[in-house]
């Protein structure tokens, strides 16, 4: 007859494969032991801190282990439903920009987060939109009025989001069910888009 035998913390840890997150409470044994055997490891530098009770196990480089990017760890530490970039970040997120934001902006359904740090977040009204996914919420934000970071054409710009929904990345249908809660401004841009994205699937 076998037992099972049990692993420390540190075993654990010691275990992760690079480029992953980990949470405290996936973490084997007491809170208490969890919670050192992280902190441990970060001040040995085997492991970032990005945010309460979550942490990031990098790739060893000649400059130290690879951190996450901002983007990564907003997905990681928020249920992705409800949760998308705005501005600048949102144009990047749906290839409508090259240019690379400062500092990434998201939207947030909900109590805010005091746990991000170096993320600026911006808090939404709407609880509908939980029913969205991040690159869906990004439309929608584009949608409110950040045509100054969209360098594409028009024709460009509908076309790189016809792909994105052609790929089930953005549900067209789903968004429409949320717009009686967004401003008027997202409402008619986004009947305007629809329309230009059924006819030119029409035209193909």
């Amino acid at each position: 007859m076998s037992s099972a035998v049990a692993i420390s913390p540190r075993q654990y840890l010691s275990g992760l494969v690079a480029d992953s997150f980990i949470r405290l409470e996936q973490v084997p044994g007491s809170s208490l032991a969890a919670r050192s055997a992280l902190s441990r490891a970060a001040k040995r530098g085997e492991l970032r801190r990005v945010g309460r009770g979550l942490y990031f196990k990098g790739r060893e480089t000649r400059y130290g282990l690879t951190r996450p990017t901002s983007d990564a760890v907003v997905r990681e530490a928020l249920d992705d439903s409800g949760v998308g970039p705005v501005g600048l970040s949102a144009a990047s997120a749906l290839s409508l920009t090259t240019q690379v934001p400062a500092q990434l902006g998201i939207s947030f359904v909900g109590p805010l987060p005091t746990f991000l740090p170096s993320i600026r977040l911006h808090k939404r009204n709407n609880l509908r939109r939980m029913r969205l996914h991040y690159l869906e919420i990004a439309l929608l934000e584009v949608l409110r009025g950040t045509d100054l970071f969209i360098e594409q054409s028009r024709e460009e710009a509908v076309a790189a989001i016809r792909t994105l929904v052609e790929d089930g990345e953005v549900r067209l249908a789903e968004i429409e069910t949320v717009l009686v809660g967004e401003p008027p401004r997202v409402r008619a841009e986004f009947v305007k888009l629809s329309v230009e994205i059924r006819a030119r699937d029409a035209h193909r």
